[in-house]
């Protein structure tokens, strides 16, 4: 069974430092646009004028500004004072954002949740020598469910024990057993061994899959069963099949889902590329209402035609392995971290982008 050695996070401490985080980067991003737009403005002007090198010198300025962030170290008051003004905000808002970092760092100590008050200390340190500031956390837009999985994020809650979704208070994991082992990138992963282990994606019944979707997570397999489940809410009796399953079949990427048509048959979509054991991989699929496509570490494998419902299932959505009537054929055998459920279909760049997070 899963060990709880650590107090759950506080999500409103979180919560109230990531919104002034939020806010920093949007101040920080308006007060770019800002310069970006009188240099634009300024090369304009000089292309008007046929002054080759100025427009030249202020490109370079800006590609590197774009780039770096470095501002631009121009003789034009427009641009000056739009440099000047980015200035200002930052200072302010990093004096905010400064704040937000104490008061955090304090309600956790207050909270005994040291090993967290620590790591921010470390951040806030990072920034206060010049180093990148760090953005809220969180998925991209569209995200139902997030499950980083990590130690602190499991907790005892009458007699179960259950996951912190971080992309909102609704659908909470709930754990049937498990245990835990490092994860892709820092923290935990969720291990996976035998039949009765899984996390159960609380509230998902009847309302996932919908119209328009994506799953996403990292594996780390042991072994390949015949079919290894990675996440699913598959279901079937005599008359029709419902729900869909994302999983490693034979080895290779498979995404199988149930038209929402009577008695139609499993459509299955599958990768050619093997999954390797002992090694972080990342699978995804997504449904944008006419392709169903499926993802390996951000890259495409397989896609199909399909425009209509998915059927849904009356089973929640689950991550890992398959409860005892589903066979011992379906186990996924090794370590899961990072799932993400969203209510729309990403992008081929924004896959990407999980992947390369």
């Amino acid at each position: 069974m899963l060990s709880l050695a650590t107090v759950a996070v506080s999500d409103s401490i979180k919560a109230e430092l990531d919104k002034v985080k939020a806010a920093y980067q949007q101040a920080m991003e308006e007060a770019d646009a800002r310069v970006i737009e009188e240099m634009n403005k300024a090369v304009d002007a000089y292309s008007r004028k046929a002054d080759l090198a100025m427009v030249l010198k202020l490109r370079e300025a800006k590609q590197e500004f774009e780039r770096a962030g470095t501002p631009p170290q121009l003789s034009i008051p427009a641009v000056q004072a739009a440099v000047k003004q980015r200035a200002r905000v930052e200072g302010a808002e990093l004096k905010k954002l400064m704040g937000a970092y104490d008061k955090a760092i304090a309600d956790y100590t207050r909270n005994k949740e040291i090993e967290l008050a620590q790591s921010l200390l470390a951040e806030r340190q990072k920034m206060e020598k010049g180093g990148p500031i760090a953005k809220p956390e969180g998925p991209l837009p569209g995200a139902r469910v997030h499950y980083k999985l990590d130690r602190q994020d499991f907790a005892r809650k009458n007699d179960l024990v259950v996951v912190r979704n971080h992309a909102g208070t609704r659908h909470p994991g709930v754990v049937r057993a498990g245990d835990l082992a490092p994860g892709v990138k820092e923290g935990e992963g969720f291990v996976l061994k035998g039949i009765h282990e899984c996390v159960e994606v609380s509230g998902t019944e009847l309302r996932f899959p919908l119209d328009t979707f994506t799953i996403a997570a990292w594996v780390k397999p042991t072994a390949h069963g015949t079919q290894s489940n990675v996440l699913h809410n598959e279901e079937w009796d005599s008359q029709s099949v419902r729900g869909f399953v994302l999983r490693i079949s034979g080895g290779k990427p498979d995404f199988t889902f149930a038209p929402a048509s009577p008695k139609a048959p499993w459509i299955m979509v599958i990768g050619e590329t093997l999954v390797p054991l002992e090694s972080w991989t990342h699978l995804a699929a997504t449904f944008d209402g006419k392709f169903v496509r499926l993802y390996m570490n951000g890259a495409e494998v397989a896609a199909t035609a399909f425009e209509g419902r998915i059927a849904p299932s009356a089973r929640p959505v689950r991550v890992g392995n398959q409860p005892p009537d589903g066979g011992a054929h379906r186990l996924f055998t090794g370590v899961i971290d990072e799932v993400l459920l969203f209510e729309r279909a990403l992008t081929a760049d924004e896959v990407t982008e999980l992947a390369r997070k």
